[in-house]
């Protein structure tokens, strides 16, 4: 082999080398840059659930003290109308005994009686529209007093009139007036009917309304046992 084919050999050989090193690099390199990006991935994926896990806590938190603020808001509401009914309770009673113990001597114990349960029948209605306006739960105690306002405002005009009628026609009985009278006023001797039972500590207003309503009735019981004695 001449010297000039030797040297283009060799540099033949060389630029293949240089070749193929440049081409391993150049193969080195991406195999790298996917690395770094796969971790760059991996690291923002982390990131991503970590800030999800955050914002779904957050949002937990965030209604877990909403449902709180709400069922205190609603405690808070159902306490005032309880207090508020209560309150209304006894304004009423007490309007009920003081129109009761009112009422004149007529000399019948039957116009005594019907007139007597006006200012009675007043404070069911009154006591029953309370009981709606301060929000009652209870379905049967809603129709109840649903009942009591109709039929007993019905009640009061029908005593008022049949009163005014045995008035006019004088058809008194002085010795049953006055026996009827006696048993009447034993009622209000120690207030027990104007205020809510001492003992009792409603819940809520439809357990308010119920006892006050028991209590109520009771009166209207021992009114008409006494009329019929």
């Amino acid at each position: 082999m001449s010297k000039n084919s030797r040297y283009w050999a060799i540099g033949a050989i060389v630029v293949l080398a240089l070749l193929l090193i440049w081409i391993m690099f150049s193969a080195g390199n991406p195999g790298s840059s996917g690395q770094d990006s796969t971790a760059e991935s991996t690291a923002s994926s982390s990131g991503a659930s970590e800030s999800a896990s955050s914002a779904a806590q957050g949002t937990s938190e965030s209604a877990d003290s909403h449902s709180g603020h709400n069922m205190d808001g609603h405690s808070a509401s159902a306490d005032q109308n309880l207090n508020s009914y209560l309150a209304d309770q006894d304004r009423q009673m007490d309007q009920m005994m003081t129109g009761m113990q009112g009422i004149p001597e007529s000399g019948s114990a039957s116009v005594d009686f019907l007139t007597g349960m006006i200012p009675h029948h007043q404070a069911a209605v009154d006591m029953a529209e309370s009981y709606l306006k301060y929000g009652g739960e209870n379905k049967e105690l809603k129709e109840l007093a649903e009942n009591i306002i109709e039929g007993q405002r019905g009640e009061i005009d029908q005593r008022g009139k049949k009163g005014g009628s045995l008035e006019e026609k004088r058809a008194h009985n002085e010795d049953q007036a006055k026996a009827y009278r006696q048993e009447y006023d034993k009622m209000f001797e120690d207030g027990a009917h104007g205020h809510h039972m001492p003992d009792s500590s409603p819940a809520t207003v439809d357990e308010a309304f119920a006892e006050g309503m028991m209590m109520h009735h009771q009166m209207a019981v021992d009114m008409a046992r006494s009329i019929l004695e």
